[in-house]
C-alpha cells in the first residue's frame, strides 16, 4: 500500500513540474528534458527515484521504472544529482486518518544503493543541462 502512495507521490511530483516548468520553472530558471538509464554496478536500478537540482534549488524528480529508466524537467545549468532505491519497507503499524482507511505507516526499507548518493553533497553525481533533449545516464559503484 505505501509502495503504491510513494509512486502516486513521484507520479505528482513529476506531474507537477512538467506543467509549471516545460520551458520555464519557478523563479524564472529555464527548464530542459533530461532522460537516462541508472545502473548499480553495472545492473539497472530497478526502483527508486533520481533527483536533479541546481544552485538555485530548482529540481526536477522522477521514479526509476523497471530497467533504471526515467525522464524528469531539469533547470538549464549545473545540476547535482542524487539517486535513492530501498527495498520494500516494515509496517509500523496502523495510523491516525492521514491516508484514509487502512493507511499503514512504514519504516523506510533497505538501502539498495550505497547512502552516499542520497545527498546532493557526497553523490559525486553532476549533470549540466543543456536547452533542447538531454540523456544523463549514471553508473553507481560501491
Amino acid at each position: 500500500m505505501r509502495l503504491l502512495q510513494r509512486g502516486a507521490i513521484g507520479l505528482v511530483l513529476g506531474l507537477a513540474l512538467a506543467l509549471l516548468g516545460m520551458q520555464t520553472g519557478c523563479r524564472g530558471v529555464k527548464m530542459a528534458p533530461v532522460s537516462g538509464r541508472v545502473t548499480y554496478n553495472g545492473k539497472p536500478v530497478k526502483s527508486g527515484q533520481v533527483l536533479f537540482m541546481t544552485q538555485n534549488g530548482v529540481s526536477g524528480a522522477a521514479d526509476l521504472d523497471g530497467d533504471g529508466r526515467y525522464q524528469l524537467q531539469a533547470g538549464i545549468g549545473e545540476n547535482m544529482v542524487t539517486v535513492e532505491s530501498r527495498g520494500p519497507g516494515a509496517p509500523l503499524g496502523k495510523v491516525g486518518p492521514e491516508g484514509g482507511p487502512g493507511y499503514v505507516k512504514m519504516k523506510p526499507g533497505k538501502l539498495l544503493v550505497p547512502e552516499r548518493y542520497i545527498s546532493p553533497m557526497k553523490s559525486g553525481l553532476k549533470f549540466n543541462v543543456q536547452s533542447g533533449q538531454n540523456t544523463a545516464d549514471f553508473n553507481l559503484t560501491d
